[in-house]
């Protein structure tokens, strides 16, 4: 089996499931048990422990088992369906003292959050620590979630009913609630909704 400790193993993995070998934007996080319940629909993600390709368009989490090989239990999750991912040094993580992990924050579109350990440093695998600016910077530079809105808010939509505006318009609310939008872009898209 393959080891998600080493690059060269990292990197083949990637490839068989159809993206690059780059392997400079990589994270070895073990998860929460409350990932499912993030990301809903993404219920193929049972490990406790992923190495995390921060892709361009998405994360990309590949299942590893407790001895470090990897599961056929890969997932990628594009930006669309995330809202906003962060970091944050932190001693305490899921209620468990750390010193070679960081708090990664991993919210759904919807709002739903999860904190998770993404390890600084593992002894035996030196890209961790390595990679770890490279996946800082992948995750500031990833599109805010109010610039993912305005993207989208500026294609034409089509909508087929009023139970759909109405889906939007609770979406909107929430995403007012939560400061992401302003009164004003509130107002707006509710009065084109509303027509």
């Amino acid at each position: 089996m393959a080891s998600a400790l080493k690059l060269e193993d990292i990197a083949a993995k990637k490839v068989s499931l159809g993206y690059s070998g780059d392997t400079s934007r990589l994270a070895y996080v073990e998860t929460s048990n409350k990932l499912e319940y993030l990301i809903g629909g993404w219920n193929a993600l049972l490990n406790k422990i992923y190495v995390i390709s921060f892709e361009e368009d998405g994360l990309l989490f590949m299942g590893i088992n407790m001895v470090n090989q990897f599961t056929d239990n890969d997932k990628f999750i594009p930006l669309s369906d995330l809202g906003v991912i962060s970091y944050k040094k932190s001693k305490f993580i899921n209620g468990r003292l750390m010193f070679n992990g960081e708090k990664l924050v991993i919210n759904s579109a919807d709002g739903k959050s999860t904190e998770h350990i993404m390890y600084t440093f593992l002894a035996i695998a030196k890209w961790v620590k390595n990679d770890l600016p490279n996946v800082h910077s992948a995750i500031n530079n990833y599109p805010t979630l109010k610039e993912r809105m305005d993207a989208k808010n500026t294609q034409p939509e089509i909508k087929s009913s009023s139970n759909s505006n109405l889906s939007d318009l609770r979406e909107l609310k929430s995403l007012l609630d939560d400061g992401i939008i302003t009164q004003d872009d509130f107002d707006r898209k509710k009065a084109e909704l509303l027509g």
